[in-house]
């Protein structure tokens, strides 16, 4: 992470694991202002961003990705 990610009360959540097996997802909760969600490496994982910010993440294939969640300014929320 970068020191402004750091600084940043959200930026503490990007430093958690979350495990999903292939072809499980998993609900997840997310801030409810949140616009966008990038998956660094769609391969690995899939997500579906459902109303007052549920998101699920679906597993794709092994190995390690990061979720980004983004309000409609563009500051990181989780």
């Amino acid at each position: 992470l970068s020191a402004p990610a750091l600084a940043n009360p959200a930026a503490s959540k990007a430093r958690e694991t979350v495990s999903v097996q292939i072809d499980h997802a998993r609900v997840i909760k997310l801030p409810e202002r949140t616009q966008t969600v990038i998956v660094g490496n769609p391969v690995i994982a899939d997500v579906t961003v459902q109303r007052n910010g549920v998101l699920i993440l679906t597993g794709k294939s092994y190995g390690v990705t990061n979720l980004i969640a983004l309000d409609n300014a563009g500051t990181m929320l989780a």
